[in-house]
């Protein structure tokens, strides 16, 4: 089931990634993330098509556990496509260029 949300409204602030998948050749990623209670709800796959300009570094010190947590995040359109750059504070960021970005529950790449 694809849930359409206008993503560049959604909250990105305190946004757990519970895990990134790459398919089509590592052409396209999914995200699995879990909003926080009054966001979108529970844990949503963000599936971006035709990804440019990747960028993921995540850093955890030693005895550090838990799923990396957003600071700040930043989902907008740009020109004909999507720009996504999610901050988690010291732990790292995640940031992209897509073509098509989609929110859905199921895991469709």
């Amino acid at each position: 089931m694809t849930e359409q949300f206008e993503l560049s409204s959604c909250s990105w602030t305190d946004v757990e990634l519970m895990g990134i998948v790459w398919g089509e050749g590592g052409r396209d990623i999914a995200m699995r993330l879990s909003f926080p209670e009054g966001g979108v709800g529970n844990s949503w796959w963000l599936r971006a098509e035709w990804v440019s300009k990747l960028s993921v570094e995540l850093n955890r010190s030693d005895g550090v556990g838990g799923y990396p947590l957003t600071w700040d995040g930043i989902v907008s359109r740009a020109g004909t496509g999507w720009k996504v750059a999610l901050d988690f504070g010291s732990v790292g960021h995640v940031s992209f260029a897509c073509s098509t970005l989609v929110l859905q529950e199921d895991l469709k790449i």
